[in-house]
């Protein structure tokens, strides 16, 4: 028979791991959601007329291109509704008191942008 050999084992070595540093982030700058009270005013009443350029089943495309009209800088937002039984997100421009000023807008966007879009009453 061999002689038994009793195999010895490297120590167990625990690694230190670095301490979490947190980073300090610069602040978000939150966006206040649209509001349909936004849109009174005491003075005129409320404004009738907007520019849709889009509308979308999907937000996140309908925040994309809000995003991209109000860099290319008009006054935008996005108005969700609901659709044969589907939330539908609408990406509209104004809203404006007069339908000439949103006449205008549209030509203004199809010319600035190539968007096409129709000029809606609003709400």
């Amino acid at each position: 028979l061999a002689p038994v050999v009793e195999e010895s084992l490297a120590p167990v070595v625990e690694e230190s791991l670095a301490p979490v540093v947190e980073e300090s982030l610069a602040p978000v700058v939150e966006e206040i959601p649209f509001n349909q009270e936004m849109l009174k005013t005491d003075a005129v009443g409320q404004m009738n007329w907007v520019v849709q350029v889009g509308s979308f089943s999907n937000k996140d495309n309908a925040e994309k291109l809000n995003q991209k009209v109000k860099k290319a800088g008009f006054r935008s937002f996005v108005n969700p509704i609901t659709q044969n039984n589907k939330i539908m997100h609408q990406v509209c421009l104004g809203p404006e008191y007069d339908e000439t000023d949103a006449k205008n807008l549209l030509k203004e966007i199809k010319n600035k942008m190539k968007l096409d879009g129709i000029v809606k009453k609003y709400p």
